[in-house]
């Protein structure tokens, strides 16, 4: 995979995703699995961050901000936020012949959700698209 995930939490774990994307606890899983287990044990997420070696790309969700190789930015929302989650997954799109597959693409996409005032969801999402 291009972009390999590293996840930050209050209580300084930091869990990052293996080339073989298998869970370090249940083999029969992916890494992001592990990330789950943690939130549901009540470990708070403050950061998530895809990473290709060379470029990086992180959502704080402490604060809704948004980072490009260090260089951090905030889409704009006129309402406080609150209870920020995680937004991660990957669109994979199969580019076939008539007999066989002849590449494969994948977007990346990163961002939050959270509450208004109102308790509106709001969400905020880039995408990552590999060169």
């Amino acid at each position: 995979m291009q972009y390999l995930f590293h996840a930050y939490f209050k209580n300084g774990l930091e869990l990052s995703q293996p080339e073989n994307d298998i869970s370090s606890v249940n083999p029969e899983k992916s890494a992001f699995w592990d990330v789950l287990q943690e939130i549901d044990k009540g470990n708070e997420l403050l950061a998530f961050a895809l990473t290709d070696g060379q470029n990086s790309y992180l959502v704080d969700l402490r604060d809704g901000a948004f980072e490009v190789n260090g260089a951090a930015f905030f889409i704009r929302n006129s309402l406080p936020v609150t209870n920020r989650r995680l937004i991660y997954f990957r669109d994979v799109t199969h580019h076939f012949t008539q007999d066989a597959p002849t590449s494969v693409s994948t977007l990346f996409n990163l961002g939050w959700q959270g509450n208004e005032p109102d308790g509106r969801n709001v969400q905020q999402v880039i995408q990552v698209i590999p060169q």
